[in-house]
């Protein structure tokens, strides 16, 4: 066919026709371009502008001005007047001033505070209460049958074993004999059985999701994996014995003696042995988390913050979801899913006192609710719940377990409790939020204590980046990374089994190695470099941190030498610690070399730019915007506290201190225990003024901490190998501290008034401690110990339910005048177990006190103190306690109220959602 052209007119209209097209194109492509958005969205946009208007109109009604800014365009401008980016203007929605403080409550409860922070919660206008966002969104490849859908962004959240979008990526976590050298992937060589090794060494089946040891599956009580050809995810055929680092071989296959272990290998595979025998004559430790039983086969409910909302079944730390629930807490829902009761009120009733989130539940019509909100960060399950999972025994890296018969178990001997106590309180909070649009604070739940010990150290995974140079708060820091030797440093030699063991039992550093096998390198790197790479994470997959610089922010970091090692980046955040040291050139301190965080660590590779950089160069803590909180232990702790119920006794005792003193590690507490000790005992300080220092008791006493706290007027407070717990005890028995730490805060002294209730000694004058007490007068004394009383419970943690029930029961014994409580029940029911201290053994006393050296009475006078006991009418015994007349609150005015009243008093400058200025 021949073609056809146009004539010259034709081809004019045509072009002409072709320009309109052209320019009306264009002109629909600018429409779309600009409003486009809107209207694919249009639905989505409509119910986040129709809650944040919901919110906003609730917080003009407070009679505050908030500025136009409920969603924000380009035409918004500030409640100043002024203009501002278009980008945070859509981001923000500005709250009303905070309310002034309410004088009643200044009177009633807010004794020896320091500024204008108390009051001003309770006097506050509540907000609307509106309904929890729900999700919709679908994963790739239903997060592989492993993982739980986040049907609010569409991402998966992995159990340990598994990573990646979808969970679909193999994490596997060898049992390691070593830690590699080099490299990416974790040490998987064959085991050599004449070496000891990491905590998880295995020379038998190692279930590799988590780095646990079994027994093989050739024998009778051995572990069967899963069938390959199922799902991944499906639970083993058979469980089988676990073979803990206690439990290991101690001879080789020709039956020559080995330093793996120094267990019988008959005992582990003979006829009647543990993984033979159905009642083996040798048994070993049960340590897992969720097992239990004689033979460590019975399924235990394992502990999950929240207990995953009663929604979900909990493994080891890690929440399963049930189908319609999602989050790191199974507290979020889909469209599809109503609120319901979960399995605490079904067939789990242990579950009951562990499982409150308030804020999974749609609210009433017309319902408020207080202000601060807090969004809970969901992060990747690395930074948190695998923590859990990788742990070596149930008992570290919490703050309770269940035991055989799912009796809860309180773990006081774990100094940082507060890490998975503190994340559980929020998660149960009113103040949490799951909208993060209306959040005026961020919480970063970080488990950076539990990979520090016992995670980094007991395999060669995790493994975060920052590469083979980073030691344990160095990897903290990067938030991971295996450990190198440091510069300079020796090399160090292999240790025996029977070295390890007993190094990891007293979990005391030994001084002339570290604590574990094989481990050549520092650990606040590790640290560093995992809150770093936290960062990125959450920078990348949320809008918030930009929002407000980060300031809006919080991180909880519980090591020893608190956020000293916390990367520059987090430094914007407002960070919870127990140490308050305020020097701004500081060095570590630490008598344990691998957690020198200011020991530089480089490699060529790695991390040419070196660790002690990415600290910058900020003091630890930061009075303007930090927080010394105190650390968390359970009421049972306190039974023996006048303040709770117990007997008062007479001080007769001057001042008083029990505690490690570790004279071969020199730096470690800066050597203030060590020198005190010898000058002490050189002198005759007991003999001529009672006034005792050492890791014993003082001779002719009772044996017993909390009594001794208790018989004494002054109580010594001395760092450790950083934040030590000596303060809080003193206060909790009513026994005034004597802070002995140059540059180092404490609990609340920001916003508590701790000069009107405790005593400092600089460290240049610590030998004339007994000139220096002495000289106190008696009147002093008194209003020193008025005070405490305004303010011991602010240093106790007791907002979650069975703490609650604790402090109730143990004031009920007044009524019925009782002398004592039982140490080993939580909650006054069977359900409620508890364990001791460690260093602090026993339960822990506490009264108000009379003179220094021969004061009677607990009232703060000499004269009878006692008080009567018994009949229906409440007597107290010691002005420490609470008053008794009317109904008793524990959560009122705890350590965690406290924290949320100080944090509603900073809205205005530190909020999310603060009033322009």
């Amino acid at each position: 066919m021949a073609v056809r052209f146009r004539s010259g007119a034709g081809a004019a209209r045509s072009r002409q026709v072709g320009t309109l097209l052209v320019a009306a194109l264009l002109l629909t492509g600018l429409l779309l371009y600009k409003y486009g958005t809107t209207i694919a969205t249009g639905s989505i946009s409509g119910q986040v502008e129709q809650r944040q208007q919901s919110l906003l109109s609730s917080l003009r009604a407070q009679g505050g001005g908030t500025g136009d800014q409920s969603g924000g365009s380009d035409s918004s401008s500030s409640s100043s007047g002024g203009s501002s980016d278009p980008k945070e203007e859509f981001w923000r929605i500005v709250g009303s001033p905070i309310a002034q403080p309410d004088p009643a409550i200044l009177a009633e409860r807010c004794g020896a505070t320091r500024g204008d922070w108390c009051g001003r919660y309770d006097a506050q206008t509540p907000v609307l209460a509106l309904p929890p966002p729900r999700g919709d969104r679908s994963c790739l490849w239903g997060c592989n049958f492993v993982g739980v859908c986040d049907a609010t962004r569409g991402w998966c959240r992995c159990p340990a074993g598994w990573t990646g979008d979808d969970c679909s990526t193999r994490m596997r976590r060898p049992c390691s004999q070593h830690h590699r050298s080099h490299g990416f992937e974790p040490y998987d060589e064959p085991y050599d059985l004449r070496h000891g090794g990491t905590t998880m060494a295995c020379a038998d089946l190692c279930d590799e999701d988590v780095g646990m040891c079994y027994c093989n599956s050739t024998f009778a009580h051995g572990r069967i994996p899963a069938d390959p050809h199922l799902p991944p995810g499906t639970p083993p055929q058979r469980v089988g014995r676990p073979i803990a680092h206690f439990c290991r071989r101690g001879k080789d296959d020709a039956g020559s003696p080995t330093d793996f272990g120094n267990v019988d290998p008959d005992l582990l595979y003979g006829e009647k042995g543990w993984c033979q025998a159905d009642q083996p004559q040798w048994s070993c430790p049960c340590l897992i988390d969720g097992l239990g039983g004689p033979g460590c086969e019975s399924p235990v409910e394992p502990f999950c913050p929240n207990q995953c909302n009663g929604h979900g079944e909990c493994h080891s730390g890690w929440c399963r979801c049930h189908d319609g629930w999602f989050g790191q807490d199974c507290a979020y829902r889909t469209n599809t899913t109503e609120w319901s009761p979960g399995m605490e009120d079904g067939d789990r009733p242990w579950l009951k006192p562990h499982v409150r989130t308030p804020a999974a539940k749609d609210p009433e019509p017309g319902a408020t609710r207080k202000r601060p909100l807090i969004y809970v960060y969901e992060l990747p399950s690395m930074y948190n719940s695998n923590m859990l999972q990788y742990r070596v025994s149930r008992d570290d890296c919490v703050y309770r377990t269940f035991s055989d018969t799912n009796q809860t178990m309180f773990h006081d001997n774990w100094l940082y409790d507060i890490e998975t106590g503190l994340h559980e309180m929020l998660l149960q909070s009113e103040h949490r939020t799951l909208d993060p649009e209306l959040a005026d604070y961020f919480y970063l739940p970080v488990y950076t204590t539990c990979f520090i010990f016992p995670v980094l150290a007991s395999n060669d995974f995790p493994y975060f980046h920052g590469g083979p140079v980073a030691w344990r708060t160095h990897a903290a820091t990067n938030m991971g990374g295996p450990v190198a030797q440091p510069r300079g440093a020796r090399l160090l030699p292999k240790l025996s089994f029977n070295t390890f063991t007993n190094v990891q039992r007293s979990r005391t550093p030994c001084p002339r190695a570290p604590r574990f096998v094989n481990v050549p390198a520092t650990l606040p790197a590790f640290g560093a470099c995992r809150l770093i790479e936290v960062f990125h994470w959450v920078r990348s997959h949320y809008p918030y941190w930009d929002r407000n610089g980060g300031r809006d922010h919080i991180l909880l970091s519980a090591h020893d030498e608190g956020s000293c090692w916390v990367p520059a980046v987090l430094r914007p955040a407002i960070i919870l610690s127990h140490w308050g040291r305020t020097d701004l050139d500081h060095i570590s301190g630490t008598g344990y070399w691998p957690d020198n965080y200011t020991a530089d660590s480089r490699h060529d590779v790695w991390q040419p730019e070196g660790h002690v950089g990415k600290l910058g160069r900020f003091p630890c803590y930061n009075a303007s915007k930090d927080m010394v909180i105190p650390p968390m232990f359970s009421p049972v702790k306190y039974r023996d506290s006048p303040a709770l119920g117990a007997e008062p006794r007479k001080r007769h005792i001057l001042a008083f201190f029990k505690g490690r003193l570790q004279f071969l590690n020199s730096p470690y507490s800066r050597g203030i225990r060590q020198h005190l000790t010898n000058y002490s005992v050189e002198h005759d300080w007991w003999g001529k003024h009672k006034i005792f220092i050492g890791d014993s008791f003082p001779p002719g006493e009772t044996p017993g901490y909390s009594r001794l706290l208790t018989s004494s007027t002054f109580c010594f407070t001395i760092m450790g190998d950083g934040w030590s717990s000596r303060f809080e005890d003193g206060l909790m028995h009513g026994c005034i501290p004597v802070i002995i730490q140059d540059g180092v805060e404490l609990a609340w002294s920001s916003i508590l008034d701790v000069v009107s209730y405790s005593i400092r000694i600089e460290q240049k004058d610590m030998d004339r401690i007994p000139e220096i007490l002495k000289a106190v007068p008696q009147d002093r004394i008194a209003q020193m110990q008025a005070n405490i009383a305004k303010v011991w419970r602010r240093h106790m943690w007791t907002t979650l339910p069975l703490f609650q029930q604790d402090v109730s029961n143990m004031l009920k014994r007044l009524d019925a005048g009782e002398a004592d409580l039982d140490p080993g029940v939580a909650g006054g029911q069977a359900e409620g177990l508890a364990q001791g201290s460690t260093e602090n053994s026993g339960g822990q006393d506490g009264q108000e006190g009379g003179g220094q050296e021969g004061g009677e009475g607990g009232d703060g006078a000499k004269g009878k103190g006692k008080g009567k006991k018994g009949g229906k009418q409440r007597q107290r015994i010691s002005k420490l306690q609470p008053a008794l007349e009317g109904p008793y609150n524990p959560a009122e005015d705890d350590a965690f109220s406290t924290l949320i009243q100080w944090l509603y008093s900073r809205l205005d400058d530190l909020g999310a959602h603060a009033p322009s200025k």
